[in-house]
């Protein structure tokens, strides 16, 4: 895998305006992505994995905004871009497959108009070379040509959510963010679909992030795999090493969720209590009420997410390894993003 960083984020923190006081839903984010890696974004509903992937394209919509932080693509940064500049990434750089096909597709337009849309926006096509891509993108997702002349009611859910994914790879990017591309397919289709992207990636070497509730599933697919939790994220590391050494307890937690076939009589624990509300997050570690392995410490000092043998954990006490040292002194003065976020005094930052 290539060592270029196409993709990096820097104390990404993405909030939700209130009347009183606004809302973090992403706190302090840093994440780097290399040219050609499959990157998964795992974790529970609510912990702002799908928030973290309108950012990137800056889809972000009212009452949300960009609190801070550097989003650096390819060298330029996509938040000082003006929406033309911008709109010549999208799609043509960075594609999205979003969770529902419903929220894509036009409900009034046949499935050949919304294919060639984006064609016709970044690409000097004629007619005959837009209805061949059509074909050739029908083949990739196992659909019969018929359907350019459908309209997205009459298909399944599983039909549209391919036309979704096809429409994301007209244009060949060089980042595909895929937020539960396969929801509505059965397990053979997408044990399909998603064989076929991973095909077209290690030919064409464009960047995946896949964000998906099924562990299992990402620990196949992706080079590495990084964890949320509460709007932050709590582990990452390459797949191979996070099946067999998971450090953070949740991630321990969402591992031991999902049965194994080697282990056929093994009790499934999961994780124990509610995911955390954002509106009312607990001090210090987010995780530390239903962690059991929790301190003191975890309920004053929320850890620092420190990067180790390629390997970063924000925790106090990690499974298996020595906890990492914490700077006391630096923690304390730190004001945590949530306690600085106030809908007034972010008016002139926003982005």
């Amino acid at each position: 895998m290539p060592e270029a960083n196409q993709l990096e984020i820097r104390n990404l923190s993405v909030a939700f305006a209130d009347t009183d006081r606004d809302v973090v839903c992403l706190d302090a984010i840093d994440l780097t992505l290399h040219s050609g890696e499959i990157l998964g974004l795992v974790g529970e509903s609510g912990c702002g994995k799908s928030t973290l992937c309108r950012a990137i394209l800056r889809s972000l919509r009212a009452p949300a905004y960009i609190a801070s932080g550097r989003m650096m693509w390819k060298g330029q940064d996509l938040f000082e871009l003006d929406e033309a500049a911008l709109n010549r990434v999208r799609w043509r750089e960075i594609a999205l497959v979003v969770q529902s096909s419903l929220d894509a597709l036009n409900p009034v337009m046949r499935i050949e108009r919304q294919l060639v849309d984006a064609m016709r926006v970044h690409m000097r096509w004629t007619r005959a070379q837009e209805l061949a891509r059509c074909h050739e993108l029908l083949e990739w997702v196992g659909l019969p040509r018929r359907i350019l002349q459908s309209f997205p009611f009459e298909m399944s859910g599983g039909m549209r959510q391919r036309v979704v994914i096809a429409m994301a790879l007209a244009l060949e990017p060089q980042l595909l963010i895929m937020d539960e591309p396969t929801t509505a397919l059965d397990v053979v289709t997408q044990a399909e679909i998603l064989g076929r992207i991973r095909e077209l990636q290690k030919e064409q070497n464009f960047s995946v992030i896949l964000v998906t509730h099924d562990l299992p599933l990402a620990l196949d697919f992706c080079h590495s795999i990084a964890v949320m939790y509460a709007g932050r994220i709590v582990e990452k590391a390459a797949s191979r090493v996070l099946v067999h050494n998971p450090r953070h307890p949740y991630t321990e937690g969402l591992l031991q969720a999902f049965p194994r076939a080697d282990e056929r009589h093994a009790p499934h624990r999961g994780v124990p209590g509610d995911p955390a509300c954002l509106t009312s997050l607990p001090g210090g570690c987010p995780f530390h009420p239903r962690c059991t392995s929790a301190t003191g410490l975890c309920a004053k000092i929320t850890p620092d997410l420190i990067v180790c043998d390629e390997h970063a954990l924000a925790c106090h006490h990690p499974r298996g390894v020595v906890p990492p040292h914490q700077d006391m002194r630096a923690s304390k003065g730190a004001i945590p993003i949530r306690d600085r976020v106030q809908h007034r005094a972010l008016q002139g930052v926003r982005l």
